[in-house]
């Protein structure tokens, strides 16, 4: 349901906050949308997010990569960007090449940070990552 989606959403964000340096520096939303159709987005719940973050949550965005929008995404997105203005716009990137090209204009930035299916180091283990967040009483 929606309202867990956005708990989860809470949780890890003010995990990411939790480091100093991610509060100066922002954070890097990767989006991936490679096997994701129009329909799969849910307007209400992106519309819910959206209201529970803004004004509430000290996060500063340092940029947002999305990576194989289907195609009237871009479209919409430019329509959209009109109304986000040029500092948030600047800060999305959208990327509809191979796998290995993006991977290739990403190394540049921070390919140590990308998950595994990015072509990254990171292994992503959600399951471990939030034992252990049990454990240490967060």
């Amino acid at each position: 349901d929606n309202e867990s989606m956005v708990r989860a959403a809470w949780y890890t964000l003010h995990t990411a906050l939790e480091d100093e340096s991610t509060q100066r520096k922002g954070i890097v939303f990767l989006v991936y949308l490679k096997y994701t159709y129009v329909r799969h987005f849910d307007r209400s719940l992106v519309s819910l997010l959206a209201d529970s973050i803004r004004g509430v949550l000290p996060v500063r965005v340092s940029a947002i990569h999305i990576f194989h929008a289907p195609y009237i995404f871009e479209i919409l997105f430019d329509v959209v960007s009109m109304l986000l203005g040029d500092r948030l716009t600047k800060r999305i990137k959208m990327y509809s090449e191979d796998d290995d090209i993006i991977r290739q204009r990403l190394s540049r930035f921070f390919i140590k940070s990308l998950p595994t299916e990015l072509g990254g180091d990171v292994k992503l283990d959600q399951e471990k990552w939030i034992s252990e967040r049990k454990e240490e009483g967060k």
